[in-house]
């Protein structure tokens, strides 16, 4: 193995490992958002849901403490939800593929690095978001301002070093348009029968993030074919309207992400 493919790999293993502990913390912060919405606090330690079990550091050691516990509670033996540790890995994933991604482009000046700290910060937001509202169907108001201003800085940052402005700011408006602006649409004249007010603004940040027209057409299609492919046989058994967009939003955005330099040669 060559030393470059050596220094990838490493690269790769440390981007999982923080990115599985903040999809551990997210499901956390989940958790924290959702308790305080009902008048009550998770505290500042972690707990088990079951028996509040005061988890000790190497219960919280993410995807190892689930492993060597087996799924359950030190203490009370209960199943511990299989979606923390999948969140864990997915994170983990997703931090590993987005690091991977910047180092091998090699693009490290200060405002390349700068739009990556904001990336992954609004990765764990939009992670926090993509837990919530497929658990409960909602998108907590407080992140989504965090992730939208930092959507924001990063779309600026972006302009700033664009070639040409204008035609920037314009695909920008443009991916606006299409993702929040159809999505708001939606709400209005469904009135949150279709889609909730919260989609809207997730689409927002999601649009400014990935900055071009064309990318935002292809999350738009992402997002609905895959909310479509799973969420139709439930709709046509129960007679059930609405759908909970937020995690397909979210998935086909890091999707598209990923993909965006091959995506963009297609045009």
């Amino acid at each position: 193995m060559s030393s470059s493919a050596v220094d990838l790999l490493f690269i790769g293993i440390i981007f999982f490992i923080f990115g599985a502990a903040f999809g551990s913390f997210a499901c956390c912060q989940a958790w924290r958002l959702r308790l305080r919405q009902k008048g009550s606090k998770l505290g500042s330690r972690s707990v088990c849901l079951h028996c509040k079990y005061q988890l000790k550091w190497y219960d919280n050691i993410p995807l190892f403490s689930w492993l060597i516990l087996k799924g359950h509670c030190r203490k009370c033996k209960k199943p511990i939800g299989r979606a923390e540790v999948l969140s864990e890995f997915c994170l983990g994933l997703v931090f590993a593929l987005l690091g991977l991604n910047f180092f091998a482009v090699g693009l490290f000046t200060p405002v390349a690095i700068a739009q990556f700290i904001i990336l992954m910060a609004a990765i764990i937001g939009f992670w926090v978001l993509l837990i919530y509202d497929a658990r409960w169907g909602q998108l907590p108001t407080k992140a989504l301002i965090i992730v939208n201003l930092l959507a924001i800085t990063y779309a600026i940052l972006g302009l700033i070093t664009a070639t040409d402005f204008s035609a920037a700011l314009l695909s920008l408006v443009v991916a606006i348009g299409l993702l929040a602006g159809i999505y708001y649409l939606l709400y209005f004249f469904s009135r949150e029968s279709l889609v909730g007010s919260g989609d809207w603004l997730l689409c927002l940040a999601i649009a400014s993030f990935l900055g071009h027209w064309w990318l935002a057409i292809i999350e738009l299609f992402l997002a609905n074919f895959f909310a479509a492919f799973v969420s139709l046989p439930a709709f046509f058994k129960k007679g059930r309207r609405k759908i909970f967009f937020g995690p397909f939003l979210i998935g086909s955005f890091i999707l598209v992400f990923l993909l965006r330099t091959w995506l963009m040669s297609l045009i």
